[in-house]
């Protein structure tokens, strides 16, 4: 019984493996933030041409090359753990149930490789995305006073905030259901060995 359970669980553990790689969006992601830096840091250049510099447009500068750095160290840590993890794979696999366990916890360290680039992504696109809308408000009707800061600052983010955090949310909610399954099984890999050692 503990056999075809533990084979029931490794199987489980593969087949949502298998849907994390068919999944790869590592390059599209990447290519959004390129495509994000390139938009941003052109309308940047475009608006110090125009106007020179000020403290706004350091600030922004200065917000988006943080959030990239941190973007760059985020997926770092979380690759590494990954790749420990999945050093472990072969090694216990003539040991059942400590490679269905290794197994399970590299499902998990994948999915949340997955889900910090989403995170990463969304948040670079919810601070970048006003801030780029904001420096092209100002190119095209210039900085004449009309509109406020402030009220362009409000604008941008009701604009941009609720559409990318929809449209990354939409993409995490699976992963988040595949994180939540790993804990499941692990949960079900506890009791399995403590019947098994009762027994």
């Amino acid at each position: 019984m503990s056999d075809e359970r533990l084979n029931f669980l490794e199987n489980k553990c593969l087949v949502l493996t298998q849907r994390l790689r068919n999944n790869d969006d590592a390059m599209s992601y990447a290519l959004a933030i390129s495509l994000m830096s390139i938009v941003f840091f052109i309308t940047a250049v475009l608006h110090y041409i125009i106007f020179g510099f000020s403290s706004t447009i350091i600030s922004f500068i200065v917000i988006a090359i943080i959030l990239l750095v941190l973007y760059k160290f985020r997926i770092k840590h979380v690759l590494d753990i990954n790749k420990q993890h999945s050093s472990k794979l072969e090694a216990n696999r003539n040991y059942k149930h400590k490679h269905v366990c290794d197994l399970n916890e590299f499902l998990k360290s994948a999915s949340h490789v997955k889900i910090t680039r989403i995170k990463m992504v969304r948040l670079i696109y919810v601070i970048v995305f006003p801030m780029f809308l904001i420096l092209l408000f100002e190119l095209v009707n210039g900085q004449n006073g009309k509109v406020s800061f402030s009220w362009l600052i409000f604008m941008a983010i009701i604009m941009s905030v609720p559409v990318w955090y929809f449209y990354f949310g939409t993409q995490l909610s699976d992963l988040v259901l595949i994180e939540k399954t790993t804990e499941d099984i692990k949960s079900d890999l506890n009791e399995l060995e403590t019947v098994v050692k009762q027994s």
